[in-house]
């Protein structure tokens, strides 16, 4: 199908409609411009009647190429001019609903008082004219289009043929080399699909949803092809159903799959009983594709024989809409989230290439942030360029820095339709998220038919009133923004649909007349800590279908009685201030049980517990507010009722996956929720009430059957009263069949536990707890593959009788046990038991003396030691006097044990060493000869960090090394010339010395030749005494932090930095005065040069100069980094000015942060605000006045920090 057919086709249909508007027309008529809309309806539909034919030929001519995208740009311009008067239209009539309400005294919501609410006003009549000249511009237009349609030779009403109207179907067939990522998705949905928790019916439905175009067919069709699944059931088939559900032609698909053959029957009646035939005691997978359908009754027909089928039969649909999962009763909805951005980006080069990436293309790669303006300024003229934006709709962009300059092309894009925004993390996430103030308060005014726009993470405290004048918004964003407010001239944004400010931290209130967003359907307040109220009279807002969070008020406050209105709330639901409610009635009144899209669900009271409350009260209140079956999640947090209604853990919440109980203190008894069959996570907090948990917690008396068919992770924590926990009933019937993780937390009481067995539990976690919690946990099975501990009381070490269940362990990690002196008794026995551990992480154990009490000799022959260990964090021990490393480790950090004597590394034997990674820090007794040890030959990384003991190191050892830090090491003197990855051919990638206060020197001599390297670090060693010759620098360098050595930079002579240098820092400790030159040549010439003059390459992107004290200003030699994006000034006490001609360029850059004291600083800071006056004059006077304003306004602080980006305010 051609585009004209599937967009201007579909385009031309959302005119007529809103030509047809009664408020439109009304509007019309009274500005008198009816009969100019009258003929626009006329000239389209002769319009429409030749798209079929226009699209068949388009492809093969020319000229029907150009009239298709004339018709598309006017057809934008029409849909503009109708968006105008719908939105005037409206505006009139919200102001005669609040005339008529206010004159009656029957509204104390809004009190706007209208002049002009009646029929040919002198206003009317004027905006009639204003918008004549538009319409008569439009009119001609569309007649032109009419002549050429006829010169063309369109012919009306061409019928499409049957190929072109037919959505293609899908099989069932898959080539699965071809597909990228859905791992994870495949391996949840198949535990799903082969399952056999209980059900009412014989078999369940399992829905897969997500976006078009997602990946959910294909999905479908790894499971279908699946080996495991084919061998599970017995019969299965396939059906494409998309658009129109025909209940006859589905049955007889599903009749011939499943092997009925091509048999003709007279009716539905006659095919079902043979389908029921088919189907019968047999367990059956169908598949029902792209399915559209939300008539309930058509489904209850469709699937009437599927009831006969073996229990265990599965139904997967595949769908857009959340709304179809529910129609046909899904037990399983899952939606299907977007692929992450390197799975993108490989099935992006898997149909764009053939290949999995584009590394054989470096052309095409993706760059990222502004690549639309530098295609604009690379590749089109200037008159292409206006064009192009003249016709621009949509920008979508990666953000990093809004720059005015980048965006300033946009202001001859009046026609833009999207400005969006999209995050994508950087090494320093505050830049990414900086705006110029112009863009905000002078570029987005201007773009007057904007209807999305989104600037979400970015730097923003305050949004201009002005945005109230994009009138044809329905999607805004300031999601994460520093916003504390929303102007209200926000309201006046009649058309708008999503208003999304989740993640706003300050914002501390909504405009009250944001009741006047009448179209409004998506409000998202949620994560919005200081927002404590909210406007009356939202629950006029009956579109409303995600309203996030709801705050209950006071008396004359928010009522929860004004959400019974919203009958279309979905998705995520938070409602707090529920003590505020004193009527329960009101809380039934909202009928939660009827508001199906709702999903995950939050009920909050105050964790104040007063007298003010009343328990009866809040039980009839959570009573009354029972939700509907299919909710997804739920929250109950400071419930002060002393039990539960019923409907909490009632079983007919089939899909409820996650339960958290918080906070409730006056709770003596949990319900029962073991027989939630889909129930995968539970967390019960702060329970203080609570002291027994015995099995009705899984099941009712006299009750049987698997409690917790489908929990997968429970978690108790801040259980203050809690003391047994038993789970012995004396019935047969297995509990937790799926559990694989609990954590207990801070639950000081809980002594005595009686728990059965529980095989799959995999990960455990103890936190300040007493020691028997892990006796008595730990023989719940032999599969752990997890065990964290910290602050456990009464733990010494871990004895043979918790020792005997790790056999599978391989994370072990332990953590402020003050009492703990060993990890074992024996590191031999040990040895033979955890042969699976390969992570171990020892923290903040302060009586810690040995992991094993009996430990193991490595120089020994006995060949037992811990030979699966590949990790090993010890921090923070201080008694901890010995480690033996094992044969196998990779990764070894040691931080802040000082009191270790005795660092032991294995015997090779001639087998290769493992050890790749080496840190340690604080580490009294390290000694230089311990970098002999062939075992360490291996390193990769070794960083060395304040170790006193350590005066030089050996030469000749640590030649692979890739990354060296050495920080505080205050009596090294030099580093040797040989090893240490210093010499050339060598792979040294990653150099810093820091704060070596007596080091002397190391081989700079070798830096020239060592093409690995690519970070540098040297700072603040006093004692280094020598100057860095012009050309010592490293020829791939990118990152440059030096300062703060004996010699001043500005002894050091002329310095050419590498051109591949991005960032640079200079520490000017010490410094004297550095001016930098714009070239070599310069420096050569003399060209307003000293003979230190410092050259830096056009292609760094950060500089920083810090400490300079004799700093003045800043040369005219910095004048040509045209890429630079952030430069740092601090510290710099006698800095006074900047270049002028330098001011231009900087004032491109992304980011200018300063820290210096008072008055100094700000003179910069107005010279950024202040270069584009027209006036030389008017700027002097100007900054004159601020920095004696600054001056004042700063002088009693000793240093600030002062971020600007771009222009400026």
């Amino acid at each position: 199908m051609a585009v004209a057919e599937i967009f201007i086709g579909a385009f031309i249909t959302v005119l007529f409609e809103k030509l047809a508007s009664a408020d439109l027309i009304r509007l019309a008529r009274s500005a008198g411009i009816y009969s100019e809309l009258h003929k626009w309806n006329n000239t389209l539909s002769q319009i429409q009647a030749v798209l079929v034919d226009a699209g068949q030929k388009h492809l093969r001519e020319r000229s029907i190429q150009v009239w298709l995208h004339k018709l598309q740009h006017l057809a934008y311009d029409i849909d503009d001019v109708l968006d105008d008067l719908a939105t005037e239209a409206m505006r009139r009539h919200l102001n005669e609903e609040t005339y008529a309400t206010t004159t009656t005294n029957s509204s104390k919501v809004l009190k706007i008082v209208p002049t002009c609410c009646t029929n040919f006003t002198p206003r009317t009549i004027k905006y009639g004219r204003k918008m004549s000249s538009k319409l008569d511009e439009i009119t001609t237009k569309l007649h032109h289009l009419v002549e050429e349609k006829n010169i063309l030779g369109l012919v009306n009403n061409v019928e499409r043929g049957n190929r072109a109207s037919r959505r293609l179907e899908e099989t069932s067939l898959v080539d699965e080399s071809r597909i990228v990522g859905r791992e994870s998705d495949k391996r949840v949905l198949l535990d799903k699909l082969l399952g056999d928790e209980s059900c009412n019916e014989n078999f369940s439905i399992l829905s897969i949803v997500g976006l078009g175009g997602i990946g959910k067919t294909t999905l479908a069709q790894v499971l279908y092809n699946e080996k495991k699944v084919k061998d599970h059931f017995e019969l299965m088939a396939w059906v494409c159903v998309s658009d129109e559900f025909e209940v006859f032609n589905i049955s007889k698909a599903i009749f011939q799959a499943v092997g009925g053959g091509n048999q003709d029957f007279a009716n539905l009646d006659l095919l079902q009983v043979a389908l029921t035939e088919k189907l019968s005691k047999r367990r059956f997978l169908l598949v029902l594709d792209d399915v559209w359908n939300e008539n309930y009754k058509e489904w209850e027909l469709l699937q009437r024989p599927f009831m006969v089928g073996a229990p265990g039969s599965k139904v997967i649909v595949t769908t857009r809409k959340t709304t179809v999962a529910s129609v046909m009763d899904s037990v399983h909805a899952y939606p299907l989230e977007l692929l992450s951005n390197e799975e993108a980006l490989s099935l992006f080069a898997q149909h764009a290439l053939g290949k999995q990436n584009f590394d054989s293309h470096p052309t095409l790669k993706l760059h990222g942030e502004g690549e639309f303006f530098f295609m604009l300024d690379d590749k089109m003229n200037a008159y292409d360029q206006n064009e192009a934006l003249e016709k621009f709709h949509h920008l979508s962009y990666i953000q990093r820095y809004g720059v005015y300059r980048k965006f300033k092309a946009l202001q001859r894009a009046r026609r833009l339709r999207t400005f969006l925004a999209l995050s994508v993390r950087f090494l320093y996430s505050w830049q990414r998220s900086s705006l110029s103030n112009k863009v905000l308060v002078e570029l987005i005014p201007q773009l007057k038919f904007l209807r999305v726009l989104s600037l979400a993470n970015y730097s923003i405290k305050e949004i201009p009133e002005s945005i109230g004048g994009l009138k044809h918004l329905r999607y805004l964003n300031f999601s994460k923004t520093y916003i504390t407010c929303l102007p209200e001239q926000v309201s006046d944004l009649y058309n708008l649909q999503s208003l999304l400010v989740t993640g706003c931290h300050l914002l501390s209130s909504l405009p009250d007349s944001c009741v006047k967003l009448i179209n409004l359907r998506h409000l998202d307040i949620s994560d919005t800590p200081q927002l404590t109220k909210m406007p009356l009279g939202i629950g006029a807002l009956t579109s409303l279908q995600t309203l996030s969070k709801i705050i209950i008020g006071e008396a004359n406050g928010f009522k929860i009685s004004e959400l019974k209105g919203l009958l279309h709330l979905q998705g995520q639901i938070s409602i707090t201030g529920l003590h505020k409610v004193l009527n329960a009635i009101h809380a039934k009144e909202v009928n939660l049980q009827q508001k199906k899209g709702i999903r995950d669900l939050e009920m909050e009271w105050s964790d104040v517990f007063d007298d003010s409350r009343n328990e009866n009260i809040e039980y009839e209140v959570l009573e009354g507010l029972r939700p509907y079956e299919k909710l997804r999640s739920l929250k109950i947090l400071n419930y002060l009722g002393m039990k539960f209604p019923n409907w909490v853990g009632d079983p007919s919440f089939v899909c409820l996956t996650q339960l958290t109980l918080r906070g409730c203190k006056n709770c003596t008894y949990l319900p029962t929720l073991g027989h939630l069959q889909s129930l995968e996570k539970l967390c019960i907090e702060s329970m203080n009430g609570l002291q027994r948990l015995d099995s009705e917690f899984l099941r009712p008396k006299y009750s049987h059957g698997i409690g917790f068919p489908s929990l997968q992770v429970l978690e108790f924590r801040d259980m203050q009263g809690w003391e047994i926990w038993s789970t012995i009933g004396g019935d047969k019937d297995v509990s937790f069949p799926c559990l694989s993780e609990i954590s207990i937390i801070n639950c000081p009481k809980l002594m005595e536990m009686a728990i059965d067995l529980i095989p799959s539990l995999e990960v455990l976690h103890i936190e300040e707890c007493s020691v028997s919690v892990l006796r008595s946990l730990v023989g719940v099975s032999s599969s752990f593959l997890e065990l964290s501990l910290k602050n456990i009381k009464g733990l010494t070490q871990l004895h043979g009788e918790v020792l005997k269940h790790l056999g599978s362990l391989e994370h072990l990690y332990v953590t402020r046990c003050d009492e703990l002196r060993y990890l074992w008794e024996s590191e031999s026995e040990a040895c033979k038991i955890l042969v699976s551990l390969w992570d171990l992480r020892v923290k903040f154990c302060k009586n810690l003396v040995s992991l094993g009490k009996n430990e193991v000799n490595l120089d020994s022959d006995s060949g037992i030691c811990l030979e699966s260990i590949r990790k090993v964090e010890l921090f923070n021990c201080p008694r901890l006097e010995s480690y033996n490393c094992p044969n196998g480790i990779q990764n070894l950090d040691i931080y802040g044990c000082r009191s270790i004597t005795s660092l032991t590394f294995p015997t090779l034997h001639d087998l290769p060493s493992t050890l790749k990674i080496l840190s340690i820090c604080y580490f009294d007794n390290f000694e230089a000869n311990c970098l002999l040890n062939k075992f360490l030959s291996s390193l990769g990384y070794l960083s060395i960090a304040r170790v006193p003991n350590l005066s030089s190191f050996p030469e000749g050892c640590l030649v692979h090394l890739t990354k060296l830090i050495i920080r505080g090491c205050d009596n090294i003197e030099s580093i040797p010339e040989k090893g240490f990855g210093f010499l050339p051919l060598f792979c040294l990638r990653y150099l810093e010395i820091n704060s070596c206060k007596n080091l002397k020197s190391f081989p700079h001599e070798h830096l020239q030749s060592l093409t690995s390297l690519e970070e540098l670090w040297i700072r603040d060693c006093p004692n280094m005494d020598y100057s860095f010759p012009c050309v010592l620098w490293p020829p791939n360098l990118t990152t440059l932090t030096i300062g703060g050595l004996k010699k001043p930079m500005s002894e050091w002579g002329p310095q050419n930095f590498p051109t591949s240098l991005v960032k640079l820092s200079l520490y000017g400790k010490n410094s004297g005065v550095v001016p930098f030159a714009k070239s070599e040549e310069d420096v050569r010439n003399g060209n307003n040069t000293t003979s230190s003059s410092f050259v830096v390459p056009p292609s760094l992107t950060l500089l920083q100069i810090h400490g300079f004290m004799e700093l003045e200003s800043v040369s005219e030699g910095l004048h040509h980094l045209t890429c630079l994006e952030e430069l740092l000034i601090r510290s710099c006490p006698k800095l006074r000015d900047l270049p002028e001609m330098l001011l231009p360029k900087l004032s491109q850059k992304a980011s200018i942060g300063l820290l210096s004291p008072k008055s100094l600083t700000l003179m910069w800071v107005d010279y950024i605000i202040l270069h584009h006056s027209n006036t030389k004059r008017r700027k002097e006077v100007q900054m004159q006045n601020r920095i004696h304003s600054f001056s004042k306004l700063f002088d009693n602080h000793h240093s600030f920090i002062w971020s600007l980006f771009a222009a400026g305010k």
